[in-house]
Order: C-alpha cells, then sequence, then structure tokens
C-alpha cells in the first residue's frame, strides 16, 4: 500500500509584485507569463491564495501529475501517472526501469509547454530507485525533477532551475 509522498521545489522565487493584494496593474503583469499564472496548490493549496508564474507554474503541473493516478481526473481520462502506485503495482524487475521511464516521459510531454524530458531511473538498491527527469520547457528554460523512490514511499523531490 502507498504512503504518503513529499515534494520539495526549488525554483526561482516570484518578486513580490507579483503577489496578490497589490495593484491589479502588478498582478496583470505577471498575468502575461507565456508559461501560465496560477494559484500556488503546491504541495497543497496556499491558505493566502499566492500567486506564482513562470516555470514553478510548469514544475508543479508536472508534479501533480506524476502523483495523479490514471483516470483521477472525471473530465480527463488519460491525465495522470501516479509514480507510487507504479511502483507498488510493478513486478517485472526486468522492464521496471524503462517501462517507468517511459511512462514519466510520456505524462511529461502530454503538457504543451514541455519539449522534452530526459528520465534517468537508476537503481540504489533492491528496493528503491533514483528519479531524474530533466525537462526542458517551450521557453528554453530547463529544470530537473529529482526523487529517491521505494516500493512503499516516494520522497525528497526537488525541481531544480538549470540555467
Amino acid at each position: 500500500m502507498p504512503t504518503g509522498l513529499t515534494w520539495s521545489v526549488l525554483l526561482p522565487v516570484i518578486p513580490p509584485a507579483a503577489l496578490p493584494g497589490l495593484p491589479t496593474a502588478a498582478v496583470g503583469a505577471v498575468a502575461s507569463d507565456p508559461l501560465g499564472v496560477d494559484v500556488k496548490c503546491f504541495p497543497d493549496l496556499d491558505p493566502g491564495l499566492t500567486l506564482e508564474a513562470g516555470t514553478p507554474v510548469v514544475a508543479h503541473a508536472l508534479l501533480r501529475r506524476l502523483e495523479t493516478p490514471r483516470t483521477g481526473l472525471f473530465y480527463d481520462p488519460n491525465y495522470g501517472f501516479d509514480v507510487r502506485s507504479f511502483m507498488n503495482d510493478s513486478v517485472n524487475l526486468a522492464g521496471f526501469a524503462a517501462d517507468l521511464a517511459s511512462g514519466i516521459e510520456d505524462e511529461c510531454l502530454k503538457d504543451p509547454r514541455v519539449t522534452a524530458a530526459d528520465v534517468t531511473v537508476t537503481r540504489l538498491d533492491p528496493t528503491s530507485w533514483r528519479i531524474q527527469v530533466a525537462v526542458t520547457l517551450s521557453s528554453a528554460t530547463r529544470f530537473d525533477l529529482i526523487a529517491n523512490v521505494s516500493q512503499v514511499d516516494v520522497s525528497g523531490l526537488n525541481a531544480e532551475v538549470a540555467g
């Protein structure tokens, strides 16, 4: 049975002028970001409804995709690839790394802002793996999603922007 999922995201901080509660013009400037604007909702909905824009929006969208089971959204049955479930359901060790990498890559590429998702899955010991996803966006920005995963837990996932 899967246990909790802990994610950490390390991306550039949004300038204070882009936060809610400031003049509409400041928030409107953020709204023009080609990568999108969203209420900060990762790992959970921000109680202050803080806005975020750009690369963090895409990173958080990808992280949500990788923790949502397929058919987890009633309005989009093709959305999601739950890494936790995959870890717990997989029994074919021979093809495990390739199947996991393929599923993660396919899910990331469903986001139209993503132009490439290069996934590396490395076995750490008999029951744990390290997953690294090098993401390239349509804006040419690159960042990595990194997780250490065991058959019962996914922890320490980070997203780091690479210049």
